[in-house]
């Protein structure tokens, strides 16, 4: 594969453009693709990953559990509330547990009944 993607830990979940060039967010096509066509870059909710290193460990479902009942800080683990609505739901939780056993994409798609296209 000739183009590679960066997207920063930080990115918020989204649909980024895919240009041939760098652009803010960090995306970046190398110039060597030639062809280069545009498109898009979906960036998934990774719930309960609490370091956003792409994975959902126990630990961070700990974590996730502390900030339901109040032993943790939500900035603790603010990735495990899925909605982004200031706090963290026992729902939320499943979903991370869900993410400690398959993959924060598998889960993401099935929730959005989204098949999974590989060119």
């Amino acid at each position: 594969m000739c183009c590679g993607f960066f997207v920063p830990a930080t990115a918020r979940p989204g649909t980024y453009p895919a240009e041939c060039a760098g652009n803010e967010e960090g995306i970046l096509l190398p110039p060597e693709c030639g062809g280069c066509q545009r498109g898009a870059l979906h960036v998934v909710p990774c719930v309960a990953d609490c370091n956003r290193d792409g994975q959902v460990t126990v630990e961070e479902l700990v974590r996730a559990v502390g900030v339901v009942v109040g032993r943790e800080r939500y900035e603790g683990c603010a990735a495990a509330d899925g909605n982004e609505d200031g706090a963290v739901a026992l729902d939320e939780v499943v979903r991370g547990v869900r993410n400690v056993l398959t993959s924060c994409l598998q889960t993401w798609m099935e929730a959005h009944n989204a098949p999974l296209e590989v060119p």
